[in-house]
């Protein structure tokens, strides 16, 4: 919080240039719409306050990104969420069941705010076999603390995928997959910034051997100082 106190008072003792800041730059490029990436348990109050504007030149819409659903990697953190899910939804989340009703009410109230797209970001797109006693005996070894093995956490992931994808098509939204994404690599950077879907520590430490090989790759390749994280 520090050190975003001091970024800030930075920003706000620069020179404040017309078209170098935020809206300037919009303006200057006549930037029609900007799509803001949320989580879903994201009160999307700040976009209330822009949807008020009058004749506003540029709209700001939310994106629907439920990538903690997924992260299933830390059981704590996991239900954590889905405790934040279920108070934003008002839905008690005891099973597979009502999570994905919790998630559709969230769905329905982006929509209402002008979402029309959902975004994932993901290392893989999951498509493995599964039923949904599978996806319930899945979500309750979650609830109870309990780890996924990894053809667990396949499936789970799978029926998920799915599902959202259902819930997209049928408000016929726009669905957005980014591959590969390597976010929030390191846990200083974590601690820096708003945490992401990959924030906790046991999906953290599978990604460095790639973010190694990536900037010890790109130290050889250009010369320039290894880079130290990536948002």
């Amino acid at each position: 919080m520090a050190q975003r106190a001091r970024d800030l008072r930075a920003l706000q003792r620069a020179p404040r240039r017309a078209g170098v800041l935020g809206p300037g730059l919009l303006r200057r490029f006549r930037v029609a719409v900007v799509c803001t990436t949320d989580d879903p348990v994201d009160s999307l109050a700040e976009h209330a306050a822009l949807a008020a504007r009058v004749d506003p030149e540029t709209r700001v819409v939310p994106t629907f990104r439920p990538d903690r659903v997924l992260a299933t990697g830390d059981p704590r953190a996991w239900n954590a969420w889905v405790d934040r899910l279920s108070e934003a939804a008002a839905v008690s989340i005891g099973s597979f069941s009502s999570l994905l009703a919790a998630l559709e009410s969230r769905h329905a109230f982006f929509h209402a705010a002008g979402c029309r797209a959902s975004d994932h970001g993901l290392e893989r797109i999951d498509a493995d076999p599964w039923t949904d006693e599978d996806a319930e005996k899945a979500f309750a070894r979650l609830r109870s603390g309990q780890a996924l093995d990894a053809g667990e956490a396949g499936g789970f992931r799978s029926v998920l995928l799915h599902r959202l994808a259902l819930l997209d098509h049928a408000r016929g939204w726009v669905q957005q997959f980014h591959l590969g994404a390597l976010r929030t690599t390191t846990h200083a950077c974590a601690a820096r910034l708003a945490p992401t879907a990959a924030s906790t520590r046991s999906e953290i430490s599978p990604r460095r051997s790639l973010w190694r090989a990536f900037s010890t790759g790109w130290t050889a390749r250009t010369g320039s100082p290894r880079p130290s994280c990536t948002t």
